[in-house]
């Protein structure tokens, strides 16, 4: 659940609890059914504080995904965008990748601006937000990108 320096932090009592399953030969985090929605499902994840923590910069984001599931998910993450305030900061949306069912493990580079990672989104600092079907993860990245 962690390693170098990003870790999944499961909600079990709020609207992300997370499965482990194995498809496709990889072991994944899952999206697993919550008591908040019968449709919204969300994996949180955490920076190290000693990678990011209260910054304002951009920081590019790796995710392994299996192409299947939901119709697509969205990557939420802690902005310190200055347009924005609110819950709109602490939620900005990084990036919404549409799922085309190929059922196959894919993979999607993001670069997200102004990213804050101060905790704010319920306690961590970027999620994944699938709705319709679970998501399932098996790796993810967080680098700042190359100068």
């Amino acid at each position: 659940s962690e390693s170098e320096g990003l870790r999944i932090v499961p909600q079990p009592e709020g609207d992300g609890p997370v499965a482990i399953r194995e498809v496709a030969g990889r072991k994944a985090f899952a999206t697993a059914p919550n008591r908040f929605s019968e449709t919204l499902r969300y994996l949180y994840f955490d920076v190290d504080l000693f990678f990011a923590c209260d910054v304002d910069e951009p920081m590019v984001v790796t995710i392994d995904y299996y192409d299947a599931g939901p119709e697509s998910w969205t990557l939420h993450y802690d902005s310190a965008d200055p347009e924005a305030e609110g819950l709109a900061q602490q939620f900005r949306t990084g990036h919404r990748q549409r799922i085309e069912g190929t059922k196959a493990w894919r993979q999607v580079r993001v670069t997200i601006p102004h990213a804050r990672f101060a905790g704010r989104g319920n306690g961590c600092d970027f999620r994944l937000a699938a709705e319709g079907g679970d998501l399932l993860v098996s790796r993810i990245a967080v680098q700042r990108p190359p100068n």
